[in-house]
Order: structure tokens, then sequence, then C-alpha cells
């Protein structure tokens, strides 16, 4: 029965989709972490994404396409947790939305682990019925910092997630925030 209920629990927390956790689950981890930090002082990080050119996918080969261009993206997210030495929580939050919870890690790591990102994506390709694309994302990183709430640090990653959009660029953008 225990592990029936274990299965259960997992499955409510996973995005049928592309198999990371769901937005649910990321809501509880960071305001979880938020409180750890609060009480401990212990730092974590966070990495939103959001990919640059699913819509043209959408749009141009249909949803079908759509949907396995995120399981194809929950793969590779799903590897580099894998090869990651920190526990870090993947999680799909939105259509074409990922949040990278990164426990007890500060800026450097987190920014480390966008490259990782960045590099994975580059090195492999979409390819799927004769359809041969990158999947790019605009990322925002950031880190908590001392007096600031949960809203405002999810909302400063956001504003460097959507600057990075705004750059322009069909790639990853990193805008990090260096508050004192």
């Amino acid at each position: 029965m225990a592990q029936q209920i274990h299965k259960l629990n997992e499955k409510i927390n996973e995005d049928a989709l592309s198999k990371l956790k769901n937005a649910r689950y990321a809501k509880r981890r960071y305001r979880y972490l938020y409180q750890q930090f609060i009480k401990e002082y212990i730092p974590f990080s966070i990495i939103l994404l959001d990919s640059d050119n699913f819509k043209q996918v959408n749009d141009e080969f249909g949803h079908m396409i759509g949907d396995l261009v995120i399981k194809y993206i929950g793969k590779i997210l799903l590897s580099i947790k894998e090869t990651y030495k920190n526990e870090l929580n993947i999680c799909r939050i939105g259509g074409d939305e990922f949040l990278v919870i990164l426990p007890s890690t500060t800026i450097k790591d987190a920014k480390d682990v966008a490259f990782m990102i960045k590099e994975a994506f580059e090195q492999r390709p979409f390819c799927e019925n004769e359809i041969l694309t990158n999947i790019t994302f605009s990322m925002g990183v950031g880190e908590i910092q001392l007096n600031e709430t949960l809203e405002d640090f999810l909302h400063r990653v956001d504003t460097h997630l959507y600057r990075a959009k705004r750059n322009g660029k069909n790639d990853i953008d990193f805008n990090v925030s260096n508050l004192i």
C-alpha cells in the first residue's frame, strides 16, 4: 500500500508529456527552499527557461510535433539532471516554460548549469519525421538575496528572462542579477 501511495504521489507531481516535475511540485519546492533560506540562510538559485521558437514549431508543423518537442526537451533536461551532482529539480511550469530549482546553489553554479543546458541543446538538435531544428531558450538566472521576498525573487528572475527574450537572439541569453 505504501508503495502504491508513493507511485501515486510521483504521478501527481509529474508532467505527463515531458516526464518532468509539474508546476504544483515547483511551487511547493521553492517555497520550502525559501523557508529554509529564511531560517538557516541556505542559498538557492533558479533558472527560468522559455523556448524561443516553440510557437513557430507548432504553427509550422502542428501540435503533434509540438508535443514531440516537449518530450524531447524533457528527455534532454532529465539527462542533465542525471549528470549534475546537485539535487536539482526540473519542472515544466507552462506550455514551453521550464524551471530549474537548484537547492544549496549560488549564482556561479547556477550559471554553470545554464551553460550546460545551452550546450546540451546545441549538441542535440530535434530530429523527427524529417524535421531537423535546433530548440533554443532564453533564460533568466538568479540566486535568492537577503531581504528579498519569494515573490520579488521570482519576479526578478522573470524580468531577466524577458530581457533575454527582447535581445532578439534565437539563442540562450543570460541576464544575471548581482544584487548586493
